[in-house]
């Protein structure tokens, strides 16, 4: 697996807590696994911190700032339109499909962790999972 570290927000230091990307060679055949393992060891490391996790990337920051948002917004786009062309359209939205033959989920739950693991990517803050319709009252301006 190829890492490197982009701080491309390095203005972010000046402005508040600094925002780490490191970006990620992407699975195509299953990308949730490792997405789920890098998530979770970061989580075990460090579990009060903000961490965005998809497929390519991996955004980490000590609180959840402006500037951490703005950052995983533009790179949720990017996986999402890089997906967008690598991913069919009708896997996407049968995500039962990317567990493998005569597997299927169980619950509501498990589809959308999985599907956010492979597609959308995932939000913790303070260790814990937030759901993108509360992105906007997670951040601190």
């Amino acid at each position: 697996m190829t890492r490197t570290v982009c701080l491309d927000d390095d203005r972010s230091n000046h402005f508040g807590p600094r925002v780490v990307v490191r970006r990620h060679q992407v699975d195509w055949d299953d990308p949730a696994p490792e997405t789920a393992k890098r998530a979770e060891a970061i989580l075990f490391e460090t579990p009060n911190q903000c961490v965005y996790v998809n497929p390519a990337v991996t955004i980490t920051c000590s609180r959840p700032t402006a500037n951490f948002f703005r950052e995983v917004r533009k790179r949720q786009a990017e996986w999402c339109r890089r997906a967008g062309r690598m991913i069919p359209q009708w896997t996407r939205r049968r995500v039962s499909r990317w567990v493998g033959p005569g597997q299927t989920f169980s619950t509501k739950s498990e589809r959308y962790l999985h599907r956010a693991l492979c597609y959308t990517g995932i939000l913790f803050i303070d260790g814990g999972i937030v759901p993108p319709c509360q992105w906007v009252k997670s951040e601190v301006v």
